[in-house]
């Protein structure tokens, strides 16, 4: 939709060491809008799939607490959790770390050794429950790809 503007941060997360980059996207944005005379409805942050929720909604406090001034514009309205039903299952029961998980969405160590950010050292379950409980809505994605017990118990 060419009403849509997009902004991808380059260097990393924004619930951990982008907090600064991420508020001044949303400036960028907002001051994009205002030159067209216009606003946005909403803004969406698509985070990566180890993203640790907690942390962005305590950086939009933290911006409030702060008094940076995009916060005048914008809240954080609603978290929403896109859940993989084809393989949350395997995930909850796993005990592995998310470091040891070839498919999560991570650099690998060597290219990330100086990000302490990245959340290697966690457990697949612990993230995916903070990631559940923290959201304000679950989406339930590849459900069609998921047998009748793993969206049981799912869901």
């Amino acid at each position: 939709d060419s009403n849509m503007d997009l902004i991808e941060l380059q260097n990393g997360c924004a619930c951990c060491s982008l907090a600064d980059e991420l508020f001044g996207a949303l400036g960028q944005l907002s001051s994009l809008a205002k030159l067209r005379g216009t606003s946005y409805d909403h803004y969406i942050i698509e985070a990566s799939g180890v993203a640790e929720p907690v942390k962005i909604r305590e950086l939009f406090q933290e911006a409030e607490d702060y008094g940076y001034q995009i916060m005048n514009e914008i809240r954080l309205d609603t978290m929403v959790t896109v859940v993989d039903a084809s393989s949350f299952v395997k995930y909850y029961t796993s005990k592995k770390r998310i470091g040891e998980s070839s498919d999560m969405d991570l650099p690998p160590p060597e290219e990330a050794q100086f990000r302490e950010d990245l959340p290697y050292h966690r457990a697949v379950v612990d993230l995916l429950v903070e990631q559940t409980e923290t959201a304000d809505v679950l989406l339930l994605n590849k459900a069609d790809l998921a047998d009748a017990k793993s969206m049981r118990l799912t869901r």
